[in-house]
């Protein structure tokens, strides 16, 4: 059986071809699209109260738009996808299955997230034909953190910081 992956850059697909995010609340569930996407950040989703091993990939993603996309690839597929998918890489993605966001917590303003299957075809592409941006910024101003208590968006990344050497 040939393998759905290829990691070789293209520039042959034309723009018309592609579904931004906007487009996904009118696809029909199942439907096949694709769409060329910048992988802005990747993460490991931990059963943190239970077994804690990985249970998924996570990938939040940005479309020409600018517009994020929430990206799993399920443990039984981690070995295929995590090797090929890196941070700041433009990918052309198919046959990704979309299904409704958590409503616990949402990496990305988008009532979807797209499940990576065995059959789902990865591209990446040349960076330098594809112009989206690796980062997208939302600001709240200060006065209004307050009324942001049922906020369920996540948002930044985390890093431990050890105090500074004295001079």
């Amino acid at each position: 059986m040939a393998s759905q992956i290829t990691c070789s850059p293209s520039k042959n697909v034309p723009k018309s071809t592609y579904k931004s995010f906007k487009q996904l609340p009118n696809m029909a569930e199942g439907e096949n699209w694709m769409t060329r996407v910048v992988i802005s950040l990747t993460w490991n989703e931990v059963d943190f109260l239970g077994t804690n091993e990985v249970q998924s990939l996570d990938l939040l993603m940005i479309d020409e738009n600018g517009d994020q996309l929430h990206g799993v690839v399920p443990k039984k597929f981690i070995w295929k996808f995590e090797p090929l998918l890196h941070e700041g890489v433009a990918y052309s993605l198919s046959k990704l299955n979309l299904a409704a966001e958590k409503n616990i917590f949402r990496p990305a303003r988008n009532d979807k997230r797209a499940f990576f299957e065995w059959n789902t075809e990865v591209q990446a592409l040349d960076s330098t034909a594809v112009k989206i941006p690796r980062h997208k910024f939302s600001f709240t101003a200060f006065e209004e953190l307050e009324s942001c208590t049922a906020n369920t968006y996540l948002t930044g990344k985390h890093f431990e910081t050890s105090p500074s050497a004295k001079h």
